[in-house]
């Protein structure tokens, strides 16, 4: 029993040297009063570097989560009513809405009508990121003066979209207003300049806007919460559909390529 003992002991001896070597004694020859102080600060040191590393674990940019929270899908409205709507994003990269770590004027709500009550509704599955047009006019402060299809302090992009048809001329003509700003163009309003955006980037803005702007059956709104107004009628249709499409386009990882994330659901107007 005594010579069991001693070779269990023995084994244990045998793999702890093997495991730690000298850095489980304080000095050489020391007694085993000390055989089990590892070297903390050593090991700590060894895993600190490589979880920090990142040729170790390389980081790849994550898609946001985005989550409408209001209106439920499938839920119901009376015609003319506001709906009150609540949208939650989550990136590992941007941070949390609920903290104010994502930018409000980033997240976007798009509200679609597809038609009759007889069309079937098709969620927007599209997780390819919005347009750059649009996402330079979610990042800029075009929003403080100009609604998509509501009039503020400027014109509404509809408006504009259903004043310039789409020709070479007119696209230059509206990126130069923006450039340089204008006045007397729409009534007394006075448009400032804008020297920060780049041609390539207000190209985009004005191409965007008179391609997508003037579409009656949709309209966007912007940030985590507010209010969508149910139309009074839709082509004098009773139960009518709309499909409210919640998304978020983050800001990428070191630049690398940025990702949407998105959320749909559909609600009732009867």
């Amino acid at each position: 029993m005594k010579a069991k003992i001693h070779l269990i002991y023995l084994l244990l001896l045998s793999i702890l040297l093997f495991v730690g070597g000298a850095d489980f004694f304080d000095t050489p020859g020391e007694t085993s009063k000390n055989l089990y102080k590892p070297s903390f600060k050593k090991d700590y040191a060894l895993t600190d570097k490589i979880r920090l590393s990142p040729k170790t674990f390389p980081q790849s940019n994550s898609r946001p989560l985005v989550k409408i929270i209001a209106p439920k899908d499938k839920s119901s409205y009376p015609m003319g009513t506001r709906v009150v709507y609540q949208i939650n994003v989550s990136d590992i990269e941007d941070g949390e809405s609920e903290y104010g770590e994502i930018p409000s004027n980033e997240v976007l709500l798009k509200v679609e009508y597809p038609g009759s009550s007889g069309t079937t509704a098709e969620r927007d599955n599209n997780i390819q990121g919005n347009p750059p047009g649009l996402l330079e006019i979610l990042s800029s402060n075009c929003l403080n003066c100009h609604a998509f299809k509501d009039k503020l302090i400027g014109p509404s992009f509809y408006e504009i979209s259903e004043r310039y048809d789409i020709t070479p001329q007119n696209m230059q003509t509206m990126a130069k207003h923006v450039k340089e700003g204008s006045s007397g163009v729409w009534g007394n309003t006075v448009m400032p300049s804008h020297p920060e955006l780049s041609n390539q980037e207000i190209h985009e803005m004005v191409q965007w806007i008179m391609k997508n702007a003037g579409k009656s059956n949709i309209d966007y709104y912007t940030g985590t919460e507010g209010s969508i107004k149910i139309p009074l009628s839709v082509d004098s249709e009773k139960n009518v559909t709309f499909i409210l499409t919640a998304s978020y386009t983050d800001h990428g990882e070191d630049g690398g390529q940025r990702l949407k994330g998105q959320d749909s659901v559909i609600i009732y107007a009867n």
